[in-house]
């Protein structure tokens, strides 16, 4: 009796999702490299954290566009109007930990310090819109030192006197890798900024307690503003729906006198006048709306 032959099963991502695998894509991740390092995490939770390189895991970040290097150190941060902040100061000293829930302006803070740096890094997310109140404005008050020096080894610069700026790093690791990471970075000579969701996982070591901890708190009002801006570009939509039916009309009622007059032209127009009536009740509703939410925004800011 012939046998049939074993089915081997292929090294493959194919079981993931879809629209994850489209947007990965967009932003140029290199998938196989992030499930690797996803199996690593996963086996440093079992008690592997042998395998956890901290040096390595940095130069990974730095890869993936989630570690900079910048070669000065950054005393304050005032940002004005960008990215929904109507006024944000932040002080930083050698070791810094920023602490917010998602939303709440950490990576606007680490987008404002790379502008400084590299006018053409990809904001992801950036746009125009995200200064809802006009030309935004960043300060960035640095050390005064005069020499800044580096090594340069194999394709990369290493910085001894600079910054090094991680935005997300800890959210790929458990808790105590977490904290292995947070203790090397304590130990290398650059200044450092690092953003987390929570910190609550790594202020049980004494040594992370060193870091100086900057909580973000959430503004409500940027909620408002994005609201406000849903509305504007809905409002806009309307006006254009609005302009193209009047130019529709226009072009019956010129074939209406060409023709002396149809039955059905006049029906049609008839109908795009009810369709200009409804649209303007609604652009009507939505200018209530954005007057509604520019009240409440308002408000927000005379409370601050």
């Amino acid at each position: 009796m012939e046998k049939k032959p074993k089915s081997t099963k292929k090294n493959t991502l194919l079981y993931l999702d879809e629209n994850l695998v489209e947007l990965a894509k967009e932003k140029n991740f290199n998938i196989s490299e992030i499930a690797e390092e996803a199996i690593k995490t996963k086996l440093n939770i079992n008690g592997y954290h042998k395998r956890f390189d901290p040096e390595e895991y940095l130069e990974n970040l730095r890869k993936k566009g989630l570690a900079y290097y910048v070669p000065f150190r950054i005393n304050k941060v005032e940002i004005e109007n960008y990215k929904f902040a109507e006024k944000v100061n932040i002080d930083f000293k050698e070791k810094n930990l920023l602490e917010g829930v998602n939303g709440s302006g950490k990576t606007r803070i680490v987008r404002s310090i790379l502008m400084f740096f590299d006018n053409s890094h990809r904001l992801i997310g950036f746009s125009k819109e995200g200064c809802p109140q006009g030309i935004g404005e960043i300060k960035i008050h640095f050390d005064t030192r005069e020499t800044i020096s580096c090594e340069v080894c194999g394709e990369r610069i290493g910085l001894n006197e600079g910054c090094i700026v991680i935005d997300e790093g800890l959210g790929m690791l458990d808790s105590e890798s977490g904290i292995v990471f947070l203790k090397y970075l304590l130990e290398r000579k650059e200044q450092i900024i690092i953003t987390t969701v929570s910190s609550e996982r790594y202020i049980s070591d004494p040594m992370v307690k060193e870091f100086n901890m900057i909580k973000i708190e959430y503004d409500k009002s940027q909620d408002l503003y994005r609201m406000q801006k849903m509305l504007e570009n809905k409002l806009a939509d309307y006006h254009n729906l609005l302009e193209s039916l009047k130019y529709k009309k226009e072009a019956l009622e010129i074939r209406m006198k060409s023709e002396k007059g149809e039955t059905k032209d006049n029906n049609e127009i008839k109908k795009i006048e009810n369709e200009k009536e409804d649209i303007q009740d609604r652009i009507n509703q939505i200018q209530n709306e954005i007057e509604h939410t520019q009240k409440q925004i308002s408000s927000f800011r005379g409370r601050d």
